[in-house]
């Protein structure tokens, strides 16, 4: 809204966005009403209250760092930070050069990106992980939001290995294997 205060499509989005994240409707589909058509007057948009996300922003770099904060809730708050955990270690181990480690972080289901097997993915992280004579992987702004067994992790992702520097916007989706929480899905730049 404070990008594009007239854009009507975003109001609906950002009420159902608040709703999934009430605490109080855990488990409930939203019924949303339909927006009138004329655009958020600039006020209502500067009055809205941000919406809470499971965890709280970090701001500092994660990798060696302590995970956010979750925010309190018993058991939520536990996956929450077992989450936040499973996405550190993934990048600590990615960061060591531990391939075993960092290929163990991803979920038997994952599906690697442009229809390549799992097994040719797994070939190709490890050559580009072993190949590398140093590899740095640090984590900003990391959010975790849990469901259930299932968790999106998002921040922004600062990468480096030799002459290469990339920082980018990365999103794992997650989900409860046991204890563990593994990665089910990776994308970058959302």
């Amino acid at each position: 809204l404070q990008l594009d205060s007239a854009n009507a499509a975003v109001p609906p989005k950002l009420a159902l966005i608040r709703e999934l994240f009430s605490p109080t409707n855990k488990g409930q589909r939203p019924v949303l009403p339909v927006p009138p058509a004329a655009a958020p007057t600039p006020s209502a948009a500067a009055s809205a209250k941000p919406v809470a996300t499971a965890a709280a922003a970090s701001s500092a770099p994660a990798v060696g760092a302590a995970p956010a904060k979750p925010v309190a809730g018993g058991a939520a708050s536990e996956d929450v930070k077992s989450a936040e955990e499973a996405v550190l270690a993934w990048a600590k181990a990615w960061s060591a050069k531990d391939v075993t480690s960092y290929l163990g972080a991803y979920d038997k289901g994952f599906v690697p990106p442009a229809n390549q097997s799992r097994s040719m993915w797994e070939k190709d992280r490890r050559n580009r992980i072993v190949g590398k004579a140093s590899i740095s992987v640090k984590l900003d702004n990391l959010q975790v939001a849990v469901d259930g067994k299932l968790a999106v992790a998002k921040f922004r992702q600062q990468y480096h290995a030799g002459a290469l520097s990339v920082s980018s916007r990365k999103t794992l989706e997650l989900v409860k294997s046991g204890e563990r929480w593994l990665i089910s899905k990776e994308s970058s730049g959302n």
